[in-house]
């Protein structure tokens, strides 16, 4: 669009968009971003009013964690691609972008050597037995990536991110509103019920504090 056509309402509709693929968090934050680009625009007069200004921004929550049943509710149902997902989701605690650019270079057979996208904290995440098994029949394409999609392409976090959202909430309306990220709290809560400390689950999931490990295993027995 030209940015003198650009509207509240079309900058509206993608937030939504954004906030219900993945939280009213990722929402209000591509509206910060948006704000701060129209407000060069304006700026520079090539438009006079910032689209963006007195939105309301999305009330903030945390995202529901998966239990360990609606998990292994969920699983037996899903296409093999989207089931690698879960798995490595379950057993690693990453989040989807590091999930995604996981390389079988990076797997010694005991354990996920890899550097995190976000921070760039290098973890060392023991590989599960049950996380093993699964490996060792996981089909290898010329992509270099752990997960690929059915036709053996790398995978991509933000399609990923739909596309779950949608698959769940196929399989049952009980599913509706759980994700990619409710994973990573799983897997935080299965290290806690299994005495995992915090620091033991830090230095798996790449959390930087205790707070947010505490934030994640709240739900934990």
């Amino acid at each position: 669009m030209q940015v003198a056509g650009v509207r509240r309402r079309n900058l509206l509709a993608i937030r939504d968009e954004v906030a219900e693929s993945s939280g009213a968090a990722a929402g209000n934050k591509l509206m910060r971003v948006v704000s701060a680009l129209f407000a060069w625009v304006v700026d520079r007069e090539w438009i006079e009013v910032n689209p963006v200004s007195r939105i309301k921004a999305l009330a903030e929550g945390h995202l529901r964690p998966w239990s360990a049943a609606e998990y292994d509710r969920v699983l037996p149902q899903l296409p093999a691609d989207l089931r690698r997902v879960f798995v490595l989701a379950r057993h690693t605690g990453q989040r989807r972008s590091d999930l995604v650019a996981m390389r079988w270079s990076q797997y010694d057979g005991q354990a996920i050597r890899l550097t995190r996208q976000k921070t760039g904290k290098a973890l060392v995440i023991p590989a599960t037995p049950q996380l093993q098994a699964e490996l060792a029949e996981w089909p290898r394409s010329e992509a270099a990536q752990i997960l690929i999609t059915a036709r053996g392409q790398p995978c991509s976090a933000q399609r990923l991110t739909t596309r779950i959202r949608k698959t769940v909430a196929a399989i049952g309306p009980a599913f509706a509103g759980l994700n990619a990220h409710g994973l990573r709290k799983l897997a935080a809560t299965t290290l806690a019920e299994a005495g995992c400390s915090e620091h033991e689950i830090a230095a798996i999931t790449g959390h930087g504090t205790l707070a947010m490990v505490r934030l994640y295993t709240r739900s934990a027995r």
